[in-house]
């Protein structure tokens, strides 16, 4: 994927799944990891389980990572993708707020693989000039 951004605008249906692009589909092969963005506002991350594993080992050369380690490890959920899409748990849609129709926003650049909400998203990008 390289240093460039690359954004996906992606959809929700009624059961919670998400169609994925081609291109993030092919960096997914088992499972997804999906957990709560830090620091990022509300979004999801989106890991291999390598990137996840990392991720977790990060945190726990962090002193005082307790509370990290619960948010982390309590809001990751693992699916698997079927059909080109993925089933983002109710947790994690409450959390995003993510309904049928929701327009999403999939922000991929480097090793992070992002979802936001498209407005929310295109509002912080825009004030950081990231996204015209």
């Amino acid at each position: 994927m390289g240093n460039k951004m690359m954004t996906y605008p992606v959809r929700c249906d009624s059961k919670g799944c998400i169609l994925l692009p081609n291109e993030i589909i092919n960096r997914f092969i088992g499972d997804v990891y999906i957990t709560k963005g830090l620091g990022q506002g509300a979004c999801l991350w989106l890991m291999t389980e390598r990137e996840y594993r990392g991720l977790c080992d990060k945190i726990e050369s962090v002193p005082d990572r307790k509370h990290l380690m619960r948010f982390l490890i309590g809001s990751a959920h693992v699916c698997k993708i079927d059909e080109k899409s993925i089933k983002i748990s109710v947790i994690l849609t409450e959390y995003m707020s993510i309904h049928e129709s929701s327009e999403l926003l999939l922000i991929v650049k480097e090793d992070k693989c992002l979802l936001y909400e498209r407005e929310y998203a295109e509002m912080l990008f825009h004030e950081k000039g990231i996204i015209p």
